[in-house]
């Protein structure tokens, strides 16, 4: 979404933000330790945070998410024909899923964004986890089914947190706060209201204030060998990690 051009993005001091919390139980269950740390890095930088209740503000934005990526990969498939990667087709697949289900994905996107507005009409931001699963470990390749806790094989899993305001047009930002219990960084992402990239900035900063950013590790390259080298090699064997997956279990 562009900013909003009057903004002056270097005057990040003003009053007191309100600041929200969800932990997003209600869509899918998010990693114990990951809850727990996202929390309390929220509470360590906004003492005074309170608890939001999301579950019908958001309980749109699945259908309205993966019907609409699911589309434009399908058009992509149709239009280009030969050369797309396994996943590509799987995320087809839960689009179709979730238009037959019946589900309207222009209905959806409305009602998301609608929910999403009342919900912050309240609070300047709200903060949530960015995740549902901890980072894997840098050794690990090509994470899958056999490295995930079960109910989160596929990767929209992992990350459904995000994704699931993706379609809000709602600023969102991502701040590192320290390690958390399994030695992994804890992401907390922070929601703005539409326009208002300044409250998501300011309550970033804060953020960062309370947790600075942690030093950076040297990137494994792709051809390095690892240790942990696990999950698919051929193109078979990349589509049968996904067919395992049901695509109707993200719209549950």
């Amino acid at each position: 979404t562009p900013c909003t051009p009057s903004v002056d993005f270097t005057r990040l001091d003003g009053p007191a933000l309100r600041v929200g919390w969800s932990g997003l139980e209600f869509f899918d269950a998010i990693d114990p330790d990951l809850l727990h740390d996202s929390h309390a890095a929220v509470l360590a930088a906004f003492p005074t945070a309170t608890p939001v209740n999301l579950s019908q503000a958001l309980r749109w934005s699945p259908a309205a998410f993966l019907s609409f990526r699911g589309m434009f990969f399908r058009d992509s498939l149709t239009r280009d024909g030969v050369g797309f990667k396994p996943e590509i087709t799987w995320n087809c697949t839960v689009g179709d899923a979730a238009r037959e289900l019946g589900q309207n994905w222009r209905d959806a996107l409305d009602r998301t964004r609608a929910g999403l507005a009342a919900a912050l009409e309240n609070c300047d931001v709200i903060c949530t986890p960015a995740l549902a699963t901890p980072a894997f470990d840098s050794t690990l390749r090509y994470p899958c089914l056999d490295t995930a806790r079960p109910g989160a094989e596929a990767y929209l899993h992992w990350m459904w947190p995000s994704w699931l305001f993706s379609a809000t047009l709602s600023p969102v930002a991502v701040v590192t706060c320290g390690l958390g219990r399994q030695g992994m960084p804890v992401p907390v992402q922070v929601v703005g209201r539409y326009g208002e990239e300044l409250a998501v900035l300011r309550a970033c900063k804060a953020l960062q204030d309370r947790f600075p950013p942690l030093p950076v590790v040297d990137p494994q390259q792709g051809a390095h060998p690892l240790p942990q080298h696990r999950g698919p090699r051929t193109a078979e064997e990349a589509r049968a990690c996904h067919d395992a997956t049901d695509p109707r279990g993200l719209l549950k």
